[in-house]
């Protein structure tokens, strides 16, 4: 949960735990690529387009969907990942006049006009100068990702393009990097507790050691195994794994 890409004091953080062992771009690096924009300024409307094609908006002939860009003559239409309207920029020559939220429905301007504007990246993975080239080098290596590969080193967003990020990006860190000390991690099961105990304790192992871990929720009572206070990894729930009868 994040907004403006910084997270929030208080957040509840729901993911598989295969999910969990996924690593991720760093964000504080993404981040740094969020375009900030206040009527009256000059921008290139060819470099800012581009700035924000690198960011993973992709191109379209009109904004229906987040991280959708458009663009006919001074004006450009963007859809951050994080608004609830998309927000049109209407320049005359490099000048930004306005900003203004419209509807997808209709795609008319509405009368409030906007201070400023933050646009977040719209993926985790930018298409940076790096990533396309890393791309463009790898496609004759794994030819049955050939195409996806060709869209990325042409800088054309691809749905599942993130499951190459270990090959295309420098830096990745565990979803745990971002956890305050005091965070606690859970595993739910509903059925199976047994199993699932030690398969979180297998999986839960394997992350990066974290203050205040928490093993294993069992059955759907929803009961909470406590941290050890021996160790501030996860504790094993359930002793050796054996084979459980049905």
């Amino acid at each position: 949960m994040h907004h403006g890409w910084a997270l929030v004091a208080t957040a509840l953080l729901l993911a598989t735990p295969r999910a969990v062992q996924q690593p991720v771009p760093d964000l504080r690096e993404v981040a740094k690529s969020s375009v900030i924009l206040k009527p009256g300024e000059e921008h290139d409307i060819h470099a800012l387009v581009e700035s924000l094609v690198d960011a993973g908006y992709k191109v379209t002939g009109t904004v229906e969907g987040r991280g959708e860009l458009a663009v006919r003559g001074g004006i450009v239409d963007v859809f951050p990942p994080d608004a609830p309207h998309p927000v049109r920029l209407e320049f005359f020559g490099d000048e930004l006049e306005t900003l203004r939220e419209f509807g997808v429905a209709d795609q008319r301007s509405m009368p409030h006009l906007l201070d400023t504007i933050e646009l977040p990246p719209s993926r985790e993975m930018l298409l940076s100068a790096q990533v396309r080239q890393r791309a463009r080098e790898m496609q004759h290596e794994f030819p049955s990702l050939a195409q996806m590969l060709s869209k990325i080193a042409e800088g054309i967003p691809v749905d599942g393009m993130e499951s190459l990020a270990p090959a295309l990006v420098d830096r990745l860190v565990p979803i745990t990097h971002y956890l305050p000390a005091s965070a606690a991690i859970a595993v739910f099961a509903r059925s199976r507790p047994r199993r699932c105990r030690r398969a979180a304790a297998r999986r839960m192992s394997k992350l990066p050691r974290h203050p205040s871990a928490i093993s294993a929720i069992g059955g759907a009572r929803g009961c909470v195994d406590r941290p050890s206070r021996r160790s501030g990894s996860v504790a094993r729930a359930g002793g050796s794994p054996k084979r459980e009868t049905r």
